[in-house]
């Protein structure tokens, strides 16, 4: 318990250069699922699945995250995404942009080779 107090104690939320962002909402989507299906399946209530939906919780158990994962047939990293302070929401579209374009372009496909 006391190991549990210092690790919480290392970085407070002022000193945290950014956020984690649960963006389940995409999941849900993609997979066609509401978020009252997601609690019952990940076996929590649909208040505390609301907190994690909405970015309000403060922590969320590994376990919890593997169910979700489990639920929605995910790796952490398709819900997960971590965010500086001071809001780089254009660096995050950027690098959305960029991976969907990697994905959707063969490397090979001669689509830029005109590029200086």
């Amino acid at each position: 318990m006391e190991d549990e107090r210092k690790i919480n104690q290392m970085v407070s939320e002022e000193d945290a250069p950014g956020e984690i962002v649960f963006n389940i909402d995409v999941m849900l989507a993609i997979r066609k699922m509401s978020v009252s299906e997601l609690a019952e399946r990940v076996g929590i209530t649909l208040a505390n699945m609301s907190i994690l939906k909405t970015g309000k919780a403060k922590a969320v158990k590994v376990s919890t995250l593997a169910k979700i994962c489990e639920a929605l047939e995910c790796q952490p990293g398709d819900i997960l995404e971590y965010r500086k302070k001071g809001g780089n929401a254009r660096y995050m579209q950027n690098r959305t942009n960029a991976t969907m374009y990697d994905t959707m372009i063969p490397r090979n496909s001669g689509f830029m080779d005109d590029r200086n």
